[in-house]
């Protein structure tokens, strides 16, 4: 065998792993780290070995050079397993898996009994199934195996969190990489993706051509986001004069020996139109170019659905140096950019995790049928977003799949190789007869939607029943429907083919085939029940759904005369609105909801600050009907009493006087109060914001209430100090006195401003007798003085009164007593006798 970089690391790996339990393997592009430590793995007696990658076409091709190596076919000692595709014998150590069977295999077999090592390849793309699947590993090992081995392999991840997690020594492997050319090749105007490929292929063939070296491979190597963009650019490419090239498209749904025949290099030189498959993973002998169109399709969550969906983003840095590396493998070479020098910054330093940006139901729910009763406490290599856990295990339960377990339901979601709410939809359209048509429902749902154009040629005031039957009919051919473009038409057909494979079980427990279209509205709303809503107001469209989200029907959306919908697809509210918008919907019978709860209640009209008490009939907290209802004696005081406090929690700052004068200062006092002691001293009182307040004493504040009247005659500051301990009432007395006594022995308000501290507003002749400024607290700090005339109106703001009295105040003092001749004005303020108290008449 030729011999490869990462060989020389093979005996150091290996006796790593006889100490440790897993390592993390770091390796440039092109150093054989994919082929050649799997089974160098086997041979030192660490086997059976699983090798887990990204991709189907990358196992298959891992497989295959590793059985050549050996001499052999694929399927004797070294193996496959993808989806649709397996080869393997009973002699087979070494077998190539997809992170997602992989995933099903450890579920099944939960000791991964016969498997001695179990090694992920490219890790750092970070798919869900693959996150997954090593924190199951992970269990496995410390609970039950701890014989079993981890491999991590990649070229560009940092190792720092795997180390940790896996208890994992860390190694670097050489790599061997020629000399590569880059070039920008910007776009021109508004150039068409194809027109702008084109230039870049011929660029790199260019390029080709002028090198006179031998080892310079002569095939070039495009990047691009999907198939869609390959058949675009095959087809310009057909109409361009490249001399005796072959041009072939690599994508995941081409059969798997159209994918072999792409990756081996054949008598002409071949123009290579691949997707991001080919970034890791494989070798593609006698590249002499890569041109790299710069984007790629990455899944996410479409809230709009609910399920996860392409989406076209910009590659991320590492991913543009793994597609440089394809240039460099075998012999120098070109790495073509689509993009300008100036664009390139912009690209992010990784793509996020899928952890943070899928639909997280269905690995809830394997986690939950490997046997973890709290999804939420799992050990995951990376935590999902808490949110994120939360909306899918409430998903779940919605669907039935969880109730205090896994329910049967539940286990069959678990098996399937999709999405729970396809799942789900495929497993209702089973119960009720139609699971060919629920299966065209669901790859309606997760492909991109191709119906707008046919859909706006047809009448556009109907109305009908379902905007999803509504499609189905239009790909059936029903009569009186526009006609999809037949590309559009047999790609969701082959959605569905597949669909209807993978949930192959679920025909078997199918009843009697059934055409009606009831069947179907019935299966779509088993699988959205977290969508139903109920149209509000049939003029304008608004309508309120299950968790009390507000909607509103789009002109697209053909439901229109039915009082409860579910809401298939929704669009983000547009900028100013608060409603989301329903582009997508499908009737709902009130008979399928079964028995509604039943609750009387009460609501605060705030105009007239009456109470109403309704009837109300829901489900799942969605009103349905309501309608008045009589109370009276304790009934009504306890349905008052809630509905007070739940406008009080909504409304606190309608329900409570927040801007009352004693609020505000009381507010500033404690905030300097803490400052002074220090926030985390045991005699210092708890922050004061009003609101949070209110809130969190909603309960005590109106335990006694029954109007909206006597809410905002609470006394919030009065109530906020009966919340403190003595020490902290004697503390914020100390530190911030709400007044302060004068030489006479009156007192004044201090306010407390947040950047100048406390301030006392006074008339001049009211500090006569005081030589010094006031200060306050243990760290005696200076009190800011509003001096004011006898009318009121400040004259000096200080902190020196001691400079004014023997300064500014002659200038005052010769300015004002002439204006107020009866009132005194010393000579010497400092040491006058103090002003008599005034005593107000009745």
């Amino acid at each position: 065998m030729k011999s490869l970089p990462v060989d020389a690391l093979l005996d150091e790996l290996i006796a790593t792993l006889r100490e440790r339990p897993a390592v993390v393997l770091r390796s440039p592009t092109g150093s054989g780290k994919t082929t050649r430590v799997p089974v160098a793995l086997e041979r030192a007696g660490l086997g059976p070995v699983i090798l887990v990658e990204p991709r189907r076409v990358a196992a298959r091709a891992a497989a295959r050079r590793m059985a050549d190596e050996r001499g052999e076919v694929v399927g004797q000692s070294i193996g496959y397993n993808v989806r649709f595709d397996k080869k393997v014998s009973t002699a087979t150590c070494v077998t190539a898996m997809t992170e997602g069977l992989f995933l099903r295999r450890v579920l099944g077999d939960p000791f991964l009994e016969g498997v001695g090592c179990v090694v992920f390849d490219e890790f750092h793309e970070r798919h869900l199934d693959g996150d997954l699947a090593l924190s199951l590993v992970r269990q496995i090992q410390a609970e039950a195996r701890d014989d079993l081995r981890v491999v991590i392999l990649s070229a560009t991840i940092e190792p720092d969190a795997l180390q940790v997690f896996l208890d994992a020594a860390v190694m670097d492997a050489p790599g061997q990489l020629f000399p590569i050319d880059v070039e920008h090749v910007e776009p021109v105007g508004r150039e068409r993706l194809e027109d702008h490929v084109v230039r870049g292929v011929r660029r790199a063939r260019a390029w080709i051509d002028e090198q006179a070296s031998a080892s310079v491979g002569r095939d070039v190597l495009v990047f691009l986001p999907g198939k869609g963009e390959i058949a675009r650019v095959e087809r310009a490419l057909q109409n361009v004069q490249l001399r005796d090239v072959e041009v072939v498209p690599l994508h995941g749904d081409l059969d798997g020996a159209a994918q072999d025949r792409a990756l081996r290099s054949g008598g002409r030189a071949r123009v290579i139109l691949a997707t991001n498959i080919a970034e890791s993973s494989i070798t593609i002998d006698g590249l002499g170019a890569v041109v790299d169109a710069g984007w790629m399709r990455i899944m996410r969550l479409d809230g709009r659905v609910g399920l996860d969906r392409l989406e076209l983003v910009r590659i991320s840095r590492p991913s543009m140096l793994q597609r440089m590396g394809r240039a460099g493998r075998t012999g120098p070479g070109l790495n073509v950019r689509l993009w300008s020098r100036r664009d390139e910054g912009d690209f992010l330093g990784a793509v996020e995790p899928e952890i943070q940006r899928v639909d997280l139901a269905g690995a809830l729910l394997q986690v939950v049928d490997f046997g973890e009763a709290n999804p939420a406490a799992f050990n995951w290599f990376e935590a999902p977003p808490v949110q994120r856990v939360s909306s899918g295990l409430d998903f779940l339960t919605r669907v039935g799949a969880l109730s205090g377990g896994l329910t049967d339901l539940g286990r069959v979601l678990a098996r399937l190789p999709l999405a729970p709410r396809l799942g789900s939809l495929l497993a209702a359209g089973a119960r009720h007869g139609v699971l060919e048509r629920a299966a065209l429902a669901a790859a309606i749902l997760s492909e991109r939607d191709v119906f707008a154009r046919p859909l706006g040629e047809m009448e556009a005031l109907r109305v009908h029943e379902s905007d999803v039957l509504e499609r189905i009919e239009m790909v059936e051919g029903a009569r009186g429907f526009a006609r999809l473009p037949r590309w559009a038409e047999s790609d969701l057909l082959r959605v569905r083919d597949q669909l209807l494979r993978v949930a192959a079980e679920l025909a078997s427990s199918q009843r009697t085939a059934n055409s009606s279209d009831e069947a179907l509205l019935r299966a779509l709303f088993e699988a959205f029940p977290d969508r139903v809503a109920r149209v509000r107001d049939q003029t304008d469209g608004r309508a309120l759904m299950v968790g009390g989200r507000g909607l509103m029907l789009s002109d697209e959306c053909r439901v229109r005369a039915s009082e409860l919908i579910v809401a298939i697809e929704l669009a983000p509210a547009p900028r100013g609105g608060r409603d989301d918008i329903v582009r997508q919907a499908s009737v709902v019978r009130r008979e399928w909801l079964g028995e509604l709860d039943e609750q009387v209640v009460a609501h605060l009209d705030e105009t007239t600050g009456r109470f109403i008490t309704r009837l109300e009939r829901s489900w799942k907290g969605l009103v349905i009907e309501d309608k008045p209802s009589a109370l009276e004696g304790a009934a009504l005081e306890a349905a008052r009493h809630v509905a007070l406090v739940e406008f009080a929690r909504a409304k606190p700052e309608r329900a409570f006087d927040l801007a009352a004068d004693a609020v505000v200062d009381l507010s500033g006092r404690v905030t300097f109060a803490r400052a002074a002691l220090g926030e985390e001293t045991d005699e210092a009182p708890p922050a004061f914001d009003p609101i949070v307040f209110v809130l969190t004493h909603v309960e005590a504040l109106t335990s006694d209430k029954q109007s909206l009247q006597a809410l905002k005659a609470i006394d919030l500051a009065s109530a906020y100090m009966h919340q403190l301990s003595y020490t902290q009432g004697q503390a914020l007395e100390r530190e911030a006195p709400a007044r302060l006594t004068l030489p006479n022995g009156e007192t004044a308000a201090l306010r407390y401003d947040p950047e100048r501290g406390p301030i006392l507003k006074v008339r001049i002749q009211q500090l006569f007798g005081w030589q010094a400024t006031p200060t306050i607290g243990r760290a005696r700090h200076p009190v800011l003085l509003e001096l004011c005339a006898p009318n009121g109106r400040p004259q000096q703001i200080t902190q020196d009164l001691a400079g004014f009295w023997s300064g500014s105040y002659q200038l005052v003092r010769k300015d004002l007593r002439g204006r107020y001749p009866k009132h005194p004005w010393p000579d010497d303020p400092a040491s006058a006798a103090p002003v008599q108290r005034r005593h107000r008449s009745r």
